[in-house]
């Protein structure tokens, strides 16, 4: 797949528009954010143009790639009762926080074509702030505006290397496996709602009696109308 293509899914939203889609979104920055360090620009060009993204390879075109996951570790409100924020467009919204973590699997169909992947990851993080192309993935990270989130940079963990008998499209060949992961932290808010809202100024409350419950109450001698 070229880098340029869009990442596999949707926006960071339901069609509705209504629905935040913040796993996803956290994925699609990961995805996108990576595809700018593995672009033409490279360093090493074995290694320029490979597959990232959200969807397991599943034939040999696809290979070699990585594959991005994202599992939660905790959720939770922002804020003590889960309060209800206003934007200065007078637009409520919901403000939650995460911690979770990142992995990243290396699939390819040589030993050495993995290694040659994994090596680039961890160059990536690493040394990635001290070249121009390696360092976009942080950057990419930070200004993505689906989700709010930081990369714990002094720390990525090793899953292991494996070799698996049969790859999706041909069970006869091997498949070499590498994984490695990071956390993150960060903070997602529900999608501001489409209908109007307006602030009142002032609320007034009248005594009064309703004779039936389908009749306005019954007051006398009290200024204002019946709402």
């Amino acid at each position: 797949m070229p880098v340029t293509q869009p990442a596999t899914g949707s926006s960071g939203t339901s069609s509705t528009g209504r629905t935040p889609r913040f796993i996803e979104s956290v994925k699609r920055a990961v995805v996108l954010g990576l595809r700018e360090v593995f672009d033409s620009e490279h360093p090493d060009p074995e290694v320029r143009g490979i597959r990232i993204d959200m969807e397991y390879p599943q034939t040999k075109a696809e290979y070699p790639a990585i594959w991005v996951q994202f599992s939660l570790r905790r959720l939770g409100a922002s804020g003590l009762g889960n309060p209800i924020f206003v934007d200065d467009q007078d637009r409520p919204y919901s403000l939650w926080s995460f911690d979770g973590t990142v992995s990243l699997t290396v699939v390819a169909l040589t030993s050495r074509e993995r290694d040659r992947i994994s090596d680039a990851i961890i160059q990536t993080f690493a040394f990635g702030q001290m070249t121009g192309p390696t360092s976009e993935f942080l950057e990419h990270v930070r200004e993505d505006p689906n989700v709010s989130f930081m990369v714990n940079q002094d720390e990525l963990t090793g899953l292991g290397q494996s070799v698996t008998a049969g790859v999706p499209w041909n069970e006869d060949l091997y498949g070499y496996e590498d994984g490695y992961s990071f956390d993150i932290t960060g903070q997602f808010r529900s999608a501001f709602t489409t209908d109007p809202v307006e602030r009142l100024s002032e609320i007034d409350v009248y005594p009064g009696v309703r004779l039936h419950p389908e009749d306005p109450p019954q007051y006398d001698n009290l200024p204002g109308d019946w709402i």
